[in-house]
């Protein structure tokens, strides 16, 4: 047995939940004057340092057996450091 079709699911996934939820809701976002949350976790945090924990996590929609659509959790959670001092569950 192999793993190889859920993993590609999950990769499928994060890359579905890095959109953060697709252009067009990006486009709203900034439209306002803001930005996205993961562009500010760069800001905030050391360089690289930003682990995050459940970017799997949202509302599935398949299709026969096949991943067909994904939105993801309204939340981004997870740890990295600031100043080079640990931040969130990292401490």
């Amino acid at each position: 047995m192999t793993w190889e079709p859920e993993l590609a699911e999950l990769a499928h996934r994060q890359s579905l939940a890095a959109e953060l939820g697709g252009a067009e809701r990006v486009a709203r976002q900034r439209a306002t004057g803001r930005r996205t949350v993961r562009e500010r976790l760069d800001d905030l945090l050391d360089d690289g340092t930003f682990a995050e924990v459940g970017s799997t996590a949202g509302t599935a929609r398949y299709e026969d057996g096949e991943l067909a659509s994904f939105v993801p959790a309204s939340v981004v959670a997870g740890a990295g450091r600031l100043d080079g001092a640990p931040r969130g569950r990292d401490r």
